[in-house]
């Protein structure tokens, strides 16, 4: 929920579902009074909303009344007036998610992606002054005084759902604006007849605070820096040990071990697969040595076969010789 440092019992919130959306600040943005506060929030096609608020009772003065006034994409949407001494020592709180058309009869409200046309001057003349408030909803509270002794005045403070039905706009019109989403007006129900509060007496409103919120996709609140862009990771082992923190250096520890660990077990697992290999093969045959001269032979399918001896020379007679005179 927004909240005012300078009116901290003062809050407003969107909300989805019941939820508050999650809200983003802008540390670039300057607020324009002390009074006002601006806050990102991120839009889902289609998605109802409403506003939340609520107030301390101790802003309030004896004899005043609150007054909740919201405009959406700049326009009028809905109020509520809450007289004070209806809520003594407590605050003053409620949901606004509809507006009233008529007396009887209110229409809730849902966020709408913005359809575009590039159409050469495509409604560009009427669409600069549409985008300045798109993709807004404006929360203004304020304390007032009410003149009890005058008739209230009815038949004013109906939404005008013209100015919601906006099919597109120009594309040429929206450059820079980072505009996705507009409002639209969705679901007519039957309501309890509204009330009309007496007129206010003049000069007696203090504006309490006034709350902006800007309402973009998600991939533009990135795209605006509003959201940060996720940073790449770097992985513990190839960071500087002297920038890690003492968690970091006992997970970089613990990741060294089981590396180690596993590293150690596949070589252990290898080196069992080379012996359990080497037990299964069938061993090779010796060669045998003959006591006699016998020569061993080696043949390609490495048996070992035995060769034969050479043949043994006989002995020959001397020969004759004879000699003539």
């Amino acid at each position: 929920m927004a909240i005012n440092e300078n009116v901290p019992g003062v809050e407003a919130a969107v909300t989805v579902n019941g939820n508050d959306l999650k809200e983003y600040v802008d540390e670039d943005l300057e607020e324009g009074n002390e009074n006002e506060l601006t806050r990102y929030i991120e839009a889902e096609d289609g998605a109802n909303f409403g506003i939340r608020y609520e107030i301390k009772r101790q802003f309030i003065r004896e004899g005043e009344a609150v007054t909740v006034k919201t405009y959406i994409d700049g326009h009028y949407a809905e109020s509520v007036v809450k007289p004070a001494w209806k809520y003594s020592g407590k605050a003053i709180k409620g949901r606004i998610d509809s507006a009233y058309i008529n007396p009887d009869t209110k229409t809730k409200f849902a966020f709408s992606t913005i359809e575009t046309s590039s159409e050469h001057g495509y409604g560009l003349a009427h669409d600069h002054k549409l985008v300045k408030k798109m993709g807004t909803i404006e929360v203004v509270i304020d304390a007032n005084k009410r003149d009890e002794s005058k008739t209230p005045q009815k038949g004013h403070n109906f939404v005008n759902l013209e100015k919601f039905h906006i099919d597109i706009v120009s594309e040429k019109a929206l450059k820079g604006a980072s505009l996705t989403h507009g409002t639209k007006m969705t679901d007519e129900i039957k309501a309890k007849p509204r009330s009309w509060p007496s007129p206010r007496i003049p000069g007696s409103t203090r504006i309490l605070a006034r709350f902006i919120f800007r309402y973009r996709s998600y991939e533009a609140l990135k795209a605006l820096m509003i959201i940060p862009r996720t940073p790449t990771l770097v992985p513990l082992e190839d960071r500087n040990p002297e920038d890690l923190s003492p968690q970091e250096m006992m997970e970089a520890l613990r990741r060294s071990q089981a590396k180690r660990k596993s590293q150690e077990e596949t070589a252990k697992k290898v080196k069992r697969e080379r012996a359990d290999g080497d037990a299964g093969m069938t061993p090779r045959k010796a060669p045998r040595c003959s006591t006699n001269n016998s020569q061993v032979n080696a043949v390609e399918d490495d048996e070992v076969r035995e060769a034969s001896p050479p043949a043994q020379v006989k002995d020959m007679p001397a020969p004759v010789v004879i000699e003539i005179d």
